[in-house]
């Protein structure tokens, strides 16, 4: 029940909060809250890992992009603080250097890239002697690089003063309804509108807004950001001077807790309580965890489920994933997934495996009529009681390095309360991965079902899964795939010869370059110091 997590998070606040399923509501929800800032005293601060302010926030609104909403308030008086990160990404960073400029031309504004981020001494060690090692290398494959942008990134990272990025993705308004905090895993980014069955280059993400002591907190962490950035020292903020709102006591109303990942550049403070709340959730959780993540690598996680998986009453696990063969994000290796399986299952009998699901969003082969987007979105559901929606990945980056905010959301009835968010929310993302066949009311609405198919391996059109035939077939094009140690090889092959998918022939032409071994071992060393470094 609700008083047991008020318990586990005594700091959590009764708050309005509402939910979003991919990106039309939620940018929805963001024109509204800017349209409320309207005078002199009231704000809009931004934090972005990117911020595209160009595309219609509201599809049947060409007036709705972001810059045409912020050139209407700030020029009545609106203040503009804006805070984005400084992404390596080529194509990332000339949309970062076209659209700061445009916004510093706005009335009212200060907006920034930043990099004042955090790296690891381990980190800094490795890159002093990666770089000229590379470089030395591979200078006569340097235009491949600028082809293969996600390795490039990579070496744009070595080559950045700090390894960390600012994750973050916030929009915080005070306006004429008071103050009003988004956060989530949605960045101001066309592709979130997830428009069904129609592109495939859209993605599916949650985010929220937050009304309450919540949203202050957000406020609390824009502030940090903005006073730690060595450039702010004499830009005032209308906001230093904002009340804690009350706390929501009529109505619709959910504890909240905004928890986060930072590294304060300036001192040793150290803000873990992502990572204290993700663990606590899966310590006392008592029958069911669904996890939707990106990524899906932090071994540490992996370690704690493998504990309640163990545990006699706890029945089901369900892990959604985007399938790494269907993604051109070089960050998610399968040999990195094998390791986070292999901690999730060690020790286990086929008892406790068989409350384990691997769910797999895989959109080359699904009939386009089944179209599924791929996955951005960063939560953890338990119980149906309680929720982390955020901008925090399962792996290290977002455990202990980059910066993060997410929310803890539970309700006040517990697994009692029918219309508890935590419930609508699993529902609501069950019903979108469903086939197009199953009617909306006959989608699976309890975890307990869906553990029970699982468990029978009834041949079922699985919520996330419609288009796969049989549990039997997920089983093995997950092993397929989990167990692959041999990734490195079309990476390898392309990098060093461009067109060619065979390793031993692009070896025979390069063996100069790099051995087999130094090809592993340079990517072992890359995921451990620059990709998915930890920071103790």
């Amino acid at each position: 029940m609700a008083n047991k997590w008020l318990k586990i998070f005594p700091e959590a606040t009764r708050n309005r909060i509402d939910y979003f399923v991919d990106g039309a509501n939620a940018f929805t929800a963001i024109v509204k809250a800017i349209k409320t800032a309207k005078t002199q005293d009231h704000y809009i601060y931004i934090l972005g890992w990117m911020l595209d302010v160009d595309f219609p926030l509201i599809e049947s609104d060409q007036k709705s992009t972001l810059f045409d909403l912020l050139n209407t308030a700030t020029a009545s008086g609106v203040e503009l603080r804006v805070l984005i990160w400084n992404n390596p990404s080529v194509e990332l960073q000339q949309l970062n250097l076209k659209n700061i400029p445009r916004l510093n031309g706005l009335s009212n504004t200060y907006a920034l890239l930043d990099d004042h981020t955090y790296s690891t001494s381990e980190s800094q060690q490795f890159i002093g002697q990666f770089v000229p090692f590379i470089m030395q290398k591979f200078n006569r494959f340097k235009s491949m690089f600028k082809e293969l942008d996600p390795f490039y990134v990579i070496l744009r990272y070595c080559l950045s003063k700090n390894v960390g990025s600012h994750h973050e993705k916030v929009i915080i308004v005070k306006g004429g309804e008071g103050l009003i905090s988004f956060c989530g895993g949605m960045d101001i980014n066309k592709n979130r509108f997830d428009v069904y069955h129609k592109d495939y280059s859209n993605v599916h993400d949650v985010h929220c807004k937050v009304q309450g002591p919540a949203a202050y907190q957000i406020l609390q962490k824009f502030k940090k950001r903005w006073h730690n950035h060595p450039s702010t020292k004499n830009v005032l903020l209308k906001g230093e001077n904002e009340t804690k709102p009350d706390e929501i006591t009529f109505g619709d109303f959910h504890y909240g807790k905004v928890v986060g990942t930072y590294n304060d550049p300036n001192s040793n403070d150290k803000d873990r309580s992502l990572k204290d709340a993700y663990f606590s959730i899966i310590a006392n959780a008592q029958k069911y965890i669904y996890i939707e993540d990106q990524y899906l690598v932090n071994v540490d996680v992996a370690t704690q489920l493998n504990k309640k998986i163990q545990e006699s009453n706890f029945v089901s696990l369900i892990l959604a994933i985007q399938d790494s063969q269907e993604t051109t994000d070089i960050l998610i290796p399968d040999r990195k997934r094998g390791e986070f399986w292999d901690a999730l299952l060690n020790g286990v009998n086929q008892q406790v495996k068989d409350k384990v699901a691997l769910v797999l969003i895989d959109r080359a082969n699904a009939p386009k009529e089944n179209y599924h987007p791929a996955m951005h979105s960063k939560i953890i559901i338990a119980d149906d009681e309680i929720a982390i929606i955020g901008s925090a990945n399962v792996n290290q980056r977002s455990f202990t390095l980059d910066s993060e905010t997410s929310i803890v959301i539970f309700d006040d009835n517990g697994s009692l309360f029918k219309d508890s968010l935590a419930r609508k929310l699993r529902l609501e993302i069950w019903k979108e991965f469903a086939s197009k066949m199953m009617a909306p009311d006959s989608v699976i609405a309890s975890w307990e079902q869906f553990s029970k198919i699982l468990m029978n391996k009834t041949i079922h059109p699985l919520i996330l899964i419609p288009y796969l035939n049989s549990i039997e077939d997920l089983d093995k094009r997950i092993i397929d795939y989990i167990h692959n140690s041999g990734v490195i090889a079309p990476i390898a092959a392309n990098i060093l010869v461009g067109d060619s998918s065979d390793l031993s022939v692009a070896l025979a032409n390069v063996s100069v370059v790099l051995s087999p071994f130094q090809i592993v071992q340079t990517f072992n060393n890359l995921w451990d110091y620059v990709i998915d470094p930890q920071v103790k």
